[in-house]
This record gives structure tokens, sequence and C-alpha cells, in this order.
């Protein structure tokens, strides 16, 4: 399944930003918090929207979905982030993007948000491939992330 979402990649905080308290506790920002509920809300949109054109019929509740979120299923999971061009030259449209944030740790978050959202698995440890990429938008473009999820043949 082919979901979009229409969310700028660089709005989003890496998962990497915990806080410590004084007394030693980690504890998740509420910035981080924020963007990880609206990518859920996100995804619950996109797949419901692609849900009747595919074979994956409901979500979130709906029971035609155990076939896929099984705690045994491995799954492949493809992201691209694509980021606007902002003031650089037209040379850099379409361009992989270089530079921080690091697609690793942009990308943990997104897939705790597929977890959330109840879209695919059941824990993202059961994502045994993992393609990630980013890159500049083309002229026209706008900013999202393109996300490919389907479970692999047992």
């Amino acid at each position: 399944m082919t979901l979009t979402l229409p969310i700028n990649p660089r709005d989003l905080p890496t998962a990497q930003q915990k806080g410590v308290t004084r007394d030693g506790r980690v504890y998740t920002k509420a910035t981080v918090l924020k963007a990880h509920r609206r990518l859920m809300w996100l995804l619950r949109e996109a797949f419901h929207a692609e849900a009747d054109k595919d074979k994956w019929h409901g979500c979130y509740g709906f029971p035609q979905l155990s076939y896929v979120r099984q705690p045994d299923r491995a799954w492949k999971c493809s992201i691209l982030f694509v980021y606007p061009v902002g003031h650089r030259p037209r040379r850099f449209e379409g361009a992989p993007k270089t530079t921080r944030p690091d697609v690793d740790n942009v990308a943990k978050l997104v897939l705790d948000a597929i977890t959330d959202a109840c879209v695919a698995w059941l824990d993202d440890g059961q994502v045994a491939e993992l393609s990630l990429a980013k890159r500049f938008a083309i002229a026209g473009e706008e900013p999202h992330i393109a996300l490919v999820l389907y479970p692999m043949s047992m």
C-alpha cells in the first residue's frame, strides 16, 4: 500500500529529542508528542482514503485487517521524505538532501506513528526491510512523506 502524507518533513522533530529532569528521569518533549499525534491522524486519513483501492479494507477496529496485523508477520517499508527547496537555487530541485536532520532519526518518529495508528504492524520491530531516502522537491511538487508498506510473504 502506498500512502502520501501532506506534511513538511522539515516540521518534524527527530525522535532523539528527549529531556531529562533534575532528578534524572527521561521524558519525551512536547514537540515530539505533538508531531507524533499529527502523523498518526494523517496516517489514518491516508489509509482510509486508500483502503477502497487496495486489498486492505478497513482499519482501526475493522476486523478485515486482522490477517495483516499479526505479531509474527514481517514487513517491508519504504519511506521517502520530500523537503522544500526553499531559498536554494533551482539546481537543488530533485537532488538528494545531504544535510540535517539524519534520515534515520526522522524515520523513527514515522515508524512509531505507523505502529500507534494501527495501520499495519503491531510493533515496528516487525519491519524486516527498511528503505529510507530524502530529497528536495521538484518544481511544483509540495513537500510530503511517501510511504510504501506491504507484508512479506512467509
